[in-house]
């Protein structure tokens, strides 16, 4: 049978599972002895470090460091932190899709994750949806990539009619011809200093093939020349 502590670590083992990380907060609704467990751990490491007398042991640091547990309870604004941490992202590359398991971004790459699932359970505030709605977060697995496969049918586009400017009614491809309307949208929005999922680098790589981002009614005719 596992020793109390033991027993306690693999129900964070648990939380870590469903949660993607160990930041059980103190007041766990789902499991008060859990949340009341990690806050004393902290309290004991502390008291570790300190040289005073202390339940927790150099054995047990190792195996809470061995599943990223922070040894600093979270702040109350943690999740803007972390918002404005995946607005860099965004802001970098392009997209929000950090992987979980990415080297360089461990912490926001389980965050990432976590707000899926906590929109999957229903659990999101829809100030928090419309946030991460604002820069184009991808709430499936299913859902990434689809700007770069847009993107891609644009490239074919030009390659076959020597233009970018696809027509708003454009039978031959309609949803292509929605999602270049839509960019300009975007482009327009964030020229208005307006929320806008539109980063530099999507502008650079749109305005490589052409793109014009204010267009004439006429030129918008459909032609399949």
């Amino acid at each position: 049978k596992f020793d109390d502590w033991t027993e306690m670590y693999h129900k964070l083992l648990k939380y870590r599972e469903q949660h993607g990380d160990c930041n059980v907060p103190a007041t766990y609704v789902e499991d008060h002895k859990l949340g009341r467990w990690v806050s004393m751990q902290r309290h004991y490491y502390k008291q570790m470090i300190n040289g005073k007398p202390s339940s927790m042991t150099s054995s047990r640091v190792s195996q809470l460091k061995k599943i990223n547990f922070s040894w600093t309870s979270l702040k109350r604004d943690d999740w803007k932190t972390m918002y404005e941490e995946l607005c860099d992202y965004y802001a970098k590359f392009g997209d929000c899709l950090v992987s979980q398991n990415s080297p360089d971004y461990p912490k926001l790459g389980n965050w990432v994750c976590k707000q899926r699932q906590e929109k999957k359970r229903g659990t999101m505030q829809q100030d928090r949806i419309d946030a991460l709605n604002a820069i184009d977060f991808a709430w499936s697995v299913a859902g990434i990539g689809h700007w770069n496969e847009m993107y891609k049918e644009l490239v074919l586009f030009v390659q076959r009619h020597g233009h970018a400017n696809v027509p708003s009614q454009y039978p031959s491809n309609p949803k292509l011809s929605r999602w270049v309307s839509q960019q300009r949208y975007f482009y327009k929005r964030l020229s208005d200093g307006k929320s806008s999922p539109m980063v530099p680098n999507r502008i650079e790589d749109l305005e490589k093939l052409g793109l014009a981002w204010c267009v004439s009614k006429s030129s918008q005719k459909y032609s399949d020349k």
